[in-house]
């Protein structure tokens, strides 16, 4: 299925995991949930594992924005929260479905009428200065109404 709390944003590539990754005022940190990962260097922070990097780790770093196909148009997800999918057509979507073109409106669905519906769901990765980029740029989560 779908991550609902890792729809965009940067992303760091840590032994296999792939962890959300935020600025900090000496580079970037990760945060995670996962106690498992102390043993790669995590220490804990209030409720939380956290960890510092830079850019001269050496490590794969990226960051993404997850899109669909919903119905004939594209989308840009741009949340998932309290059984609703909220999703921001792209420019050529607005004109089909008569929004304008300058306007930021997005629309509303159930969670599980997009599952049954949205027939394609990809992650778009772009590189972020200074990391390595040893990822695909487009990783599928639904393609065909088949999920990967």
């Amino acid at each position: 299925m779908i991550n609902k709390e890792n729809l965009c944003g940067d992303y760091v590539v840590i032994q296999g995991h792939i962890l959300k990754m935020h600025s900090s005022n000496d580079g970037w940190e990760v945060i995670t949930n996962d106690y498992s990962l102390m043993k790669l260097g995590f220490l804990i922070k209030r409720n939380y594992l956290y960890k510092e990097i830079n850019k001269n780790q050496n490590i794969v770093a990226f960051t993404k924005y997850t899109f669909c196909i919903y119905g004939s148009g594209k989308y840009q997800i741009g949340n998932i929260f309290n059984n609703q999918v909220i999703l921001f057509p792209d420019l050529e979507t607005k004109r089909k479905i008569g929004f304008y073109i300058n306007e930021e409106r997005s629309i509303d669905i159930e969670y599980d009428e997009f599952i049954n519906k949205v027939s394609t769901i990809w992650e778009e990765r772009k590189p972020i200065e200074g990391f390595k980029f040893d990822v695909e740029p487009i990783h599928y989560i639904k393609k065909d109404d088949v999920f990967l």
